[in-house]
């Protein structure tokens, strides 16, 4: 199996690097971009959730980042974790020391420890290869130790980049800003782009990075009072997403604003403005196709909520005072075909088949079609253990301890499923 090969390579990396001295490292080779060989993970299946430290799950292991940033990798067979490097001398405490000579070549006058040096946004692995964005907001592709990188291309800088997330063959973003981008040209010729004036509105937008032919594309950008990205999803070759947005100027709880409002608003206490923006929150549902790119709205003008994208529907639970606790299923096709009384959806929650959420004080999996409640288990107490990604055998959530502490760790579903919570198993953070 791929997944356990690459474990076998990790393995014996280790063994490889005790007889190598951290000068036999490659520095980044910049002079030409190198397509990615996207054809590797054979249908490898794997969940990125940057709300799990910058996660990259699979069934068999999980790359994730540490609380300064210090990324990891978790192996489910031997359940146990350790810092992404492989030089048994480095004591994995500090980043590369990088001078930037006269010529503008960047040069690696220290090496740090791997871990800190690889990426803080999602890594992925391709076959014998890792590719990630690195400092500088390039899109690299490594060996599988971290190490001789070659430049595949810079990633788009008015794309970017604040949440990011892998398909096999795309990087996708997505990004909201109050502030105007401007295009300019550097004094070398090179295009750019910074930040000029706040403006009242926001602009959200998604964009995508294909990592065979380097195109790149702005799948969606959109303009309101307040604009955001959220429950972004890529199953079966679609990127799915919800726009959050108002069509109502945002008022702190002090009654200060940073824009104009208009008159029909400016008299509204504090209470009866918060009242009026519940009614003036939206949230519309997107399907992009990866492969045609087709982007189409599935549904427009649902009250703001939570949206778990699933396979062959989404789940939509809305969270305003009249409407709360119902969950609504629909179609991609924009049918919505079943309601689910008392039913609450978890946030940034992905299962390969059904729908999992919270029902009388169980966690309850649900057949979509029927509605029969196919698996049931009582609510870890405290919500000690908070699931977020099902694959496979495999479970990836949220430990919480005692002093409400939390912590990203696995369980296998079979624990999850008998509440056997006490098996979970916390990685290593802090």
């Amino acid at each position: 199996m791929k997944q356990r090969r690459v474990l076998t390579v990790l393995c014996l990396s280790i063994v490889l690097l005790s007889c190598k001295k951290t000068d036999d490292i490659q520095p980044i080779e910049t002079e030409a971009p190198v397509t990615a060989d996207t054809s590797v993970n054979d249908g490898v299946k794997f969940v990125c959730n940057d709300s799990l430290n910058q996660g990259f799950f699979t069934e068999d292991y999980a790359l994730y980042h540490d609380n300064h940033g210090q990324l990891q990798i978790f192996d489910v067979e031997t359940k146990g974790d350790r810092v992404y490097c492989f030089d048994p001398a480095c004591e994995h405490d500090k980043r590369r020391k990088i001078e930037t000579l006269d010529s503008g070549i960047e040069q690696v006058v220290e090496e740090g420890c791997m871990g800190y040096n690889i990426s803080l946004f999602q890594v992925m692995i391709q076959g014998e290869h890792l590719i990630f964005l690195d400092d500088n907001r390039d899109i690299v592709q490594s060996d599988i130790q971290g190490a001789n990188r070659k430049l595949i291309m810079p990633y788009p800088a008015h794309f970017m980049a604040q949440r990011l997330f892998f398909s096999e063959d795309d990087i996708i973003s997505t990004y909201s800003t109050r502030y105007e981008l401007i295009e300019v040209e550097r004094e070398n010729g090179e295009k750019d782009w910074i930040f000029g004036d706040e403006k009242d509105k926001q602009t959200a937008g998604v964009g995508r990075v294909n990592l065979s032919s380097g195109r790149a594309v702005e799948v969606f950008k959109r303009e309101d009072m307040s604009a955001s990205i959220y429950y972004t999803t890529i199953r079966d070759k679609h990127l799915y997403f919800a726009y959050c947005y108002s069509d109502m100027p945002f008022m702190m709880p002090d009654g200060e604003t940073w824009v104009n409002i208009p008159d029909e608003w400016k008299d509204l206490s504090v209470e009866e403005y918060l009242k009026e923006k519940e009614k003036h929150l939206w949230m519309d549902i997107y399907d992009y196709d990866l492969a045609s790119g087709e982007l189409k709205c599935i549904v427009e003008k649902l009250a703001q909520g939570r949206a778990n994208f699933c396979n062959g529907f989404f789940a939509y639970y809305p969270e305003t005072t009249e409407n709360s606790n119902r969950t609504y299923l629909y179609r991609y096709s924009g049918e919505m075909f079943r309601e689910l009384d008392g039913f609450m959806l978890y946030l940034d929650m992905y299962c390969e088949k059904h729908l999992i959420g919270l029902c009388e004080g169980e966690v309850r999996m649900i057949d979509e079609d029927t509605g029969e409640v196919l698996k049931r288990v009582k609510e870890p107490e405290n919500y000690s253990f908070i699931p977020h990604v099902f694959i496979g055998k495999t479970c990836y959530g949220d430990i919480v301890d005692e002093d409400y502490r939390s912590c990203i760790g696995y369980i296998s579903t079979e624990d999850f499923w008998s509440g056997r919570y006490g098996n979970a198993i916390k990685f290593n953070v802090d």
